[in-house]
């Protein structure tokens, strides 16, 4: 559940956006929709935390998940290493991902159809399928590995 009351970010003097009210329940899917420099990725930070509100309040129950337009990573790491990168907060410091970490891994790219790309390297595969890995990324940072 998100529940956005009356809120508002200002640069300085300048509000970007305010007065933004909004429920959204469980399962429900909302599209943020404006032209360049609007407040829309604005919003998402201050929805996960990473930015604060001008004005106004949020509360978000349960787990949000963000997927940016463009996902670089550093190294030429393979599609499933960047998978298992969303296990991370899941595991102790020092940790490796263990054999059901692999599996969700697996089976998000595989809910994705790209299941077949796991032992490509990141920078090999077009624009498009690196967003549906940072996707499986952001599925697998949510939840939690089920032993079976």
């Amino acid at each position: 559940m998100i529940h956005v009351e009356n809120a508002g970010v200002a640069f300085g003097h300048r509000w970007i956006f305010r007065n933004v009210s909004l429920d959204l329940g469980p399962g429900e899917l909302l599209a943020i929709l404006g032209r360049n420099g609007r407040g829309k990725t604005t919003l998402l930070r201050c929805l996960l935390g990473l930015h604060a509100w001008s004005s106004g309040k949020s509360r978000v129950e349960g787990e949000m998940g963000f997927v940016p337009q463009i996902a670089e990573t550093p190294f030429a790491y393979s599609v499933l290493d960047v998978v298992l990168m969303g296990r991370a907060r899941h595991l102790r410091i020092f940790q490796l991902p263990r054999a059901i970490d692999y599996a969700a891994a697996r089976e998000a790219l595989a809910l994705l159809g790209i299941g077949e790309f796991e032992n490509r390297r990141i920078d090999e595969i077009s624009g498009g399928e690196r967003q549906l890995v940072m996707i499986a990324r952001a599925r697998l940072r949510q939840r939690r590995a089920r032993t079976r």
